[in-house]
């Protein structure tokens, strides 16, 4: 691309070939969206590159600007700008703009520009790629569809535990109502709607009580895949604990430790001791080969965050090797009922009820150090329905989804039949957060599918959310009903699409 300025011209931009990426013979531009061809990412934003070699001037910033309706876009439009103030001439820098809140099944039109100032870096002219990029956003769904699939885990429950390893889904354990917990341990393949048994949790020692349970609900669950030196292989593990092994959420009946399932020989073993004591209810997040649990309650709420070395935790040097209490924490408020997921090598957590029986809204980001022992908190912008606990979480893509939930008092029996106290009661709503612009989006509520159940929502609570990778959809499902009758606790799972 040449871009103006006066009476000169600049080499800065040029398209280049999607396919092997290479430059042309002058061009310094590259997009990750070819000339006319269908857009790359789906959920309503996309990533386009470039790169500087050549200019003859102070170039103070840069970026891509877009449009649905102009032929020409200019930063009068829509466009993300990457400040760069004092750019040597001729030096060499890339870069990657983010078109974001694009309209679905929409043509765009993307060019380059950069603006150029004098040397205390006060803007003089910007020019312009004269060369405009196209591409096509596809269509949206915004859909809730009920998944039926084969030999699914049995029985109705709430408070499972659900998360991924690469394309793999893992379920288990959960309350089947009136404090009757399970152990089992299921995988489900999105491609055949089929669900397969994988095992079943072993028996763990209660550090208070003494006795040995293997039934869990309100625990925790994630998986890892990392390279152990020792024996030189790549392991692939999945953890499970903590939580109430009797289905009461008294200190007795919790655990302070995990259970390891190592997927390649079926074998379990016990983890060392969470750093952060005895506890249920806590929430966790994986980014790369290392996991983050928090907040919780042993017999009080906590807001304490932890690490999990899986590395270290194999090596055995002592009882809580593998655990390291960060030094760093979202908020000083203890809490319960939390959500939390990942995203792009980012965590996010939020939501939750504290121990004075409020709901909570606030939501934070997790950017871990080089080593991933620590890191830093950010606080973004609040979830914007109602405070809650308990809702559901899950992360399609980079984009981030969270409801249903409740603002139920702390005290209430969800399994009593009760009628709800006034001005509380369980979520169907449903809300998309943008990482990028920190901003949420209302989407269609849970279940309140168009083909289905056009006017009834499902309002439910402590249901499990989780996500396909490859098919880049999400999940809500089982949960318990507290207003229903027959059947609080929920079996059905429903898969959330939003885009073809």
């Amino acid at each position: 691309m040449s871009c103006k300025k006066e009476s000169e011209m600049y080499s800065f931009f040029r398209p280049t070939n999607e396919q092997n990426l290479k430059t042309l013979a002058d061009g310094e531009f590259y997009s990750w969206a070819a000339i006319d061809s269908s857009i790359l990412r789906a959920d309503y934003f996309l990533n386009v590159g470039g790169a500087i070699t050549s200019y003859g001037d102070t170039v103070i910033a840069y970026g891509h600007c877009w449009s649905k309706d102009n032929a020409s876009p200019s930063i009068g439009h829509d466009f993300d700008t990457i400040y760069s103030q004092f750019i040597l001439p001729y030096a060499s820098s890339s870069f990657v703009s983010y078109l974001s809140n694009l309209l679905p099944n929409t043509e765009y039109n993307i060019r380059s520009f950069a603006i150029f100032g004098d040397a205390q870096g006060n803007p003089i002219d910007t020019g312009y790629n004269p060369t405009v990029t196209k591409i096509f956003t596809l269509p949206a769904i915004d859909e809730w569809f009920v998944q039926e699939g084969d030999l699914r885990p049995s029985g109705a429950r709430f408070d499972a535990v659900a998360f991924n390893l690469g394309d793999t889904i893992f379920f288990g354990t959960g309350d089947q109502g009136q404090n009757n917990p399970t152990k089992d341990i299921w995988m489900y393949n999105p491609t055949t709607h089929k669900w397969e048994f994988l095992t079943e949790l072993i028996n763990i020692r209660l550090p208070v009580s003494l006795q040995y349970r293997s039934e869990l609900t309100n625990g925790t669950g994630f998986a890892l895949s990392f390279f152990e030196p020792s024996s030189q292989k790549v392991i692939r593990c999945i953890y499970i604990g903590l939580g109430d092994f009797e289905g009461t959420d008294l200190r007795d009946n919790k655990s302070n430790t995990m259970l390891e399932y190592n997927l390649d020989d079926g074998s379990w073993r016990e983890t060392s001791i969470y750093s952060g004591g005895i506890k249920s209810g806590t929430v966790s997040f994986s980014i790369g080969s290392k996991a983050y649990v928090g907040t919780g309650s042993s017999s009080v709420s906590t807001s304490d965050w932890h690490v999990f070395d899986p590395v270290a935790d194999r090596d055995g040097i002592d009882l809580t090797a593998g655990w390291g209490q960060l030094m760093t924490k979202p908020s000083d408020i203890a809490r319960t009922g939390a959500i939390a997921f990942a995203i792009d090598g980012k965590g996010y957590f939020g939501l939750g009820m504290d121990s004075e029986g409020n709901f909570l809204k606030d939501f934070y980001e997790f950017r871990p150090d080089d080593d991933g022992d620590d890191g830093t908190w950010t606080r973004k912008a609040d979830f914007p329905g109602e405070a809650r606990r308990n809702a559901s979480a899950f992360a399609v893509g980079s984009q981030g989804y969270v409801g249903t939930g409740d603002n139920l008092p702390k005290d209430y029996d969800m399994q009593s039949g009760d009628p709800f106290p006034a001005g509380t009661g369980t979520f169907s709503d449903v809300y998309r957060y943008d990482p990028f612009n920190n901003v949420w989006l209302q989407i269609r509520d849970y279940t309140l599918d168009k083909t289905i159940n056009t006017d009834n929502p499902k309002k439910v609570t402590r249901a499990t959310g989780f996500s396909h990778l490859t098919y880049s959809v999400g999940y809500i499902g089982f949960g318990i009903m507290p207003e229903e009758t027959l059947q609080r606790a929920q079996e059905d799972f429903w898969k959330y699409q939003p885009w073809e």
